[in-house]
């Protein structure tokens, strides 16, 4: 779950989208996963296990990855995953080897375990996903100073500093959260808690980090949510379900025509399905 811009991003180009708060993010979701399909990839990160076949004994293409915590092999055929644990820099490597996200998973030479092609051979466990292109770590940006949040259920984010904007996913020590809405002074935030594979916990004053995306991604994100925004009337939403991108309107006319704009810009950058 995420939103590729924000609420600020989208004023910047549609001055009334603050007053419409539940109304922008459900639009800005809508056009995050148009993205994604668009591009054949999330550029927000998971944390998870994913199943790979084998089509090749030197090399096994896999989705953008940031970084592995965990490979193994069903070399015992019994769909356990546990006949061989792999070491990165031991068994193989992540390739390129120059840029991010890796995308491809390379038995080492001198390696202990070679590859069988079989379906789903490998199970691998780690960090999925684009992010900004630039690092492994998708979470280089401070923001909003310390973060509080007395229990694992809580709602509400207590900050140290303002920053924190609506429509951004926060990364406190291993958590993800979705900021909903911001209080006016910038020092509290309503968060849906526990994304992308992660798991709610308490946080008492920790460093929370913002999710980084291509400088591309979030403009084209924002112009087209704020041509979405201008096409519709804001009152015509009667309510929204940001969690899983779901809403119910009355009047107007139906929002799906509008989700056909051609998001053609991303083809040019470099970051279409490869």
């Amino acid at each position: 779950m995420n939103c590729y811009a924000t609420i600020t991003d989208l004023a910047a180009r549609v001055s009334d989208a603050g007053s419409y708060v539940a109304q922008s993010l459900a639009i800005l979701a809508a056009v995050s996963r148009e993205i994604d399909a668009h591009c054949g990839r999330g550029f927000f990160t998971r944390i998870e296990s994913r199943d790979f076949d084998v089509l090749h004994c030197g090399r096994v293409a896999i989705d953008d990855c940031l970084g592995l915590t965990g490979a193994g092999a069903d070399s015992e055929g019994d769909e356990t995953w546990d006949g061989e644990a792999w070491v990165e820099g031991t068994d193989y490597s992540l390739e390129p080897r120059n840029s991010w996200p890796r995308r491809m998973f390379v038995p080492m030479f001198n390696g202990r375990y070679s590859l069988s092609v079989r379906n789903r051979y490998l199970r691998l466990t780690g960090t999925w996903g684009y992010s900004d292109g630039e690092s492994a770590d998708p979470w280089r940006e401070p923001v909003g100073g310390n973060a509080t949040v007395a229990t694992e259920t809580g709602t509400t984010l207590t900050l140290s500093a303002a920053g924190v904007q609506a429509g951004m996913t926060l990364l406190v020590e291993n958590e993800q959260m979705f900021v909903i809405a911001v209080a006016e002074d910038g020092l509290s935030a309503t968060v849906r808690r526990g994304l992308n594979g992660t798991r709610a916990a308490a946080h008492a004053a920790k460093a929370g980090y913002r999710a980084l995306y291509p400088p591309v991604v979030i403009d084209v994100a924002a112009n087209v949510a704020a041509q979405r925004f201008k096409s519709l009337n804001p009152v015509d939403f009667k309510s929204e379900r940001i969690g899983d991108y779901s809403y119910e309107r009355f009047g107007g006319g139906a929002l799906e025509q509008y989700l056909g704009i051609e998001i053609s810009r991303l083809g040019g950058a470099g970051l279409v399905a490869y």
